[in-house]
């Protein structure tokens, strides 16, 4: 499929609605006019959006898009919540071509975009910050000396405002990994800091709680590699190894929950000429990395392109295709071990994609290869449903998100004549859970040391009856013996992160969603 003939569409969607089979429908045009590529989109807990793509302008942009005749421009469309309306596409910088815009988005809808600006021989990551939902993006800032190449950049967000971006660059003949932060206290970005040891041939990958604890890792000389670091202090914990053979290959892939649990995945091979499977490894929070899985059949699948994703209790999903399809296994916190792999689809599927919410629905987006169509699937308590065309063929690239609530959005190409549009559908369908966060806990009261505060514990529904359970966190660590719904502030939490975590529990399941932090003051 040639560039000119790709666009973007964007989908919301729509959770809680029972009893019927998800459709896609009411299509917008969020931006029309010229070729739109390299989507991508952010979502905070509320449904809080930001979309960002690279859009070309110009007579060369069909088959020479790094012509002088090829205007590249970095633009982005933002929405306050789920429902609402988008705002207009507007532009934010102008980087040149390979620009692969990135974009971030925290409770508070603090924004922030990264993406490669081309100078010519050389590449330099800038990034640009907007406090709040609304104004512009101001000027943005080079992360990066200038480099050969720049691959695999990411941006994320905590609550509190931190920012923090990786990428994998080559100075001159090998990539390495770095990282920048930019401390909302400080107001501006620091020094990158080098995360890798050696040369690097896959990732890095970035997931970072609302707390300010950021994971990430990559691919050393085949073995893969992690590093914690704390986003709100500016500090990175020494690099760990996942592996011990230097058998994996391709990009690995992390995610984590509110609570500091965590999930990494990657392709290996047992033997130089045998198929790749996927392995996996569980982080729990503040722990370290367990046992590598095998999530299929060593010597016979030949699997590729894993994604995953983790809800509020710790259970994991992982994803990824096969010669034969489609597949997914998910571990549960209760036995610690992965399941059989299921299949979404028996078609040959490329380019998978995968969110999770807080209570451990998922949706999936992918291609099918005959077709070129995007599909999706959603899993609800524990079953994924039957998988639905969403795109008419010809369609690559998806991608997808999701809130707190089950409201998500779903991004890929797909032709549009010459011109690429970006556009938004929305998803209806059975999103029917039995025990549902409906509004986030919350820290009720003054944070201040000496003063009282309570946890609101939020909106459930679900079969009744419902228990609760309350734990209070401080800088995303349980504080020992804190599990009354109040908590008395002391000396010691003074400029800390404080949160309150909820556990509910009724006959059909157990779901643990965590409050956004506060900053505790100091007495006056």
């Amino acid at each position: 499929m040639s560039r000119a003939a790709l666009f973007a569409a964007l989908a919301l969607v729509s959770a809680g609605i029972a009893g019927a089979t998800p459709t896609w429908t009411s299509l917008q045009t969020l931006a029309s006019g010229g070729i739109a590529l390299a989507p991508e989109v952010a979502l905070n807990g509320s449904g809080g959006a930001v979309a960002v793509w690279d859009q070309e302008t110009g007579p060369d942009c069909a088959t020479s898009p790094a012509s002088l005749m090829c205007i590249h421009t970095v633009e982005t469309a933002y929405r306050s919540q789920s429902g609402a309306a988008w705002d207009s596409g507007h532009a934010v910088a102008r980087p040149g071509v390979g620009a692969r815009p990135q974009a971030a988005i925290n409770a508070g809808g603090d924004a922030a975009l990264l993406w490669v600006h081309d100078i010519g021989r050389d590449r330099v990551v800038q990034a640009t910050l907007r406090r709040g939902s609304t104004g512009e993006f101001p000027n943005p800032n080079d992360l990066s000396d200038s480099v050969l190449e720049v691959r695999s950049h990411h941006i994320a967000l905590d609550d509190a405002g931190d920012a923090v971006a990786v990428w994998a660059q080559r100075p001159v003949d090998r990539f390495e990994v770095h990282a920048e932060i930019r401390r909302a206290n400080l107001g501006y970005w620091g020094v990158a800091t080098l995360l890798s040891r050696a040369e690097v041939n896959g990732g890095p990958a970035l997931a970072v709680t609302p707390a300010s604890d950021a994971f990430v890792v990559w691919m050393e000389n085949g073995v893969v590699e992690s590093v914690h670091g704390t986003i709100s202090s500016g500090t990175w914990d020494a690099p760990v190894a996942l592996t011990t053979a230097a058998d994996a290959e391709g990009d690995p892939v992390v995610a984590v929950n509110d609570s500091g649990d965590a999930v990494a995945a990657w392709q290996w091979r047992d033997q130089p000429r045998d198929p790749t499977i996927v392995q996996a490894s569980f982080r729990p929070a503040h722990g370290s990395w367990g046992p590598v899985a095998n999530l299929a059949t060593v010597g016979r699948d030949f699997a590729h392109a894993p994604q995953v994703g983790i809800d509020g209790a710790g259970n994991a999903i992982a994803l990824w295709t096969d010669d034969s399809g489609l597949r997914s296994a998910a571990r549960t916190t209760a036995t610690g071990a992965w399941s059989k792999p299921t299949a979404l689809t028996h078609a040959v599927a490329s380019d998978p994609q995968l969110a999770v919410d807080a209570r451990g629905d998922a949706v999936a987006v992918w291609i099918d290869a005959a077709t070129k169509s995007v599909d999706a699937a959603v899993r609800v308590t524990g079953a994924w449903q039957p998988a639905l065309h969403v795109t008419s063929a010809q369609s690559s690239s998806p991608r997808v998100a999701i809130d707190d609530a089950g409201d998500g959005a779903a991004l890929w190409n797909a032709p549009a004549g010459s011109d690429v549009d970006v556009q938004a559908a929305d998803l209806a369908g059975d999103w029917e859970p039995t025990l549902v966060n409906t509004r986030r806990p919350a820290v009720d009261g003054i944070p201040r040391v000496g003063r009282t505060v309570m946890c609101d514990r939020g909106a459930w529904e679900g079969t009744v009856p419902i228990s609760y359970a309350y734990q209070w966190r401080r800088s995303g660590m349980n504080v020992r013996g804190a599990t009354h719904r109040t908590y008395r502030i002391r000396r010691r939490d003074a400029g800390t992160l404080l949160a309150c975590r909820v556990t509910a529990t009724n006959p059909a399941r157990t779901l643990a969603v965590t409050s956004r932090p506060v900053r505790v003051r100091p007495l006056k």
